[in-house]
């Protein structure tokens, strides 16, 4: 039986939410999840996060990584920030030769839920039919959870190789 692992990002500005979860058949087998809060200076954050996602992919050695797709056309700042943290999350996966794919916020709650305008309380009631009665730390590592177990239902696992 094959096992996929797959580490889901939620991005931020302030906190990053991060998953691993290993899938074996159907089966959501492995969780680590969590968040790590960023400093606020724009030099500082984009060390803490590269190190960071460079640790989680040398660690786990993931198929691929998932991300929620998270645009903000509201404020130019958040969108420049966002896209920082977007643009080194694509690198590092490029030089670690891990697939990347991205996917909007209603896709995933959707796949998760089955309604794509689910709020936090009816993902996290949701998550519990994927991975049981796990604690979920945060909504940032539900998050992250959310979108790495909608990759790994998403995806064809030749995709994934």
């Amino acid at each position: 039986m094959d096992r996929r692992r797959v580490i889901g990002i939620d991005p931020g500005i302030r906190k990053i939410g991060y998953a691993v979860i290993e899938v074996k058949g159907e089966k959501v087998e492995g969780i680590v999840s969590g968040s790590i809060s960023l400093p606020p200076d724009s030099d500082e954050r984009i060390s803490v996060f590269s190190k960071f996602v460079e640790q989680l992919l040398t660690t786990y050695k993931p198929f691929a990584v998932a991300l929620e797709d998270v645009f903000s056309a509201r404020n130019p700042r958040v969108a420049l920030k966002m896209g920082e943290v977007k643009g080194i999350l694509k690198f590092l996966c490029l030089v670690n030769r891990v697939k990347i794919f991205e996917y909007p916020p209603a896709e995933i709650k959707k796949r998760i839920s089955g309604n794509g305008l689910a709020k936090k309380e009816q993902m996290r009631k949701a998550l519990r039919f994927w991975i049981g009665d796990i604690k979920l730390p945060d909504a940032h590592s539900a998050d992250a959870i959310a979108v790495a177990i909608h990759c790994v239902k998403t995806c064809k696992y030749d995709r994934l190789s």
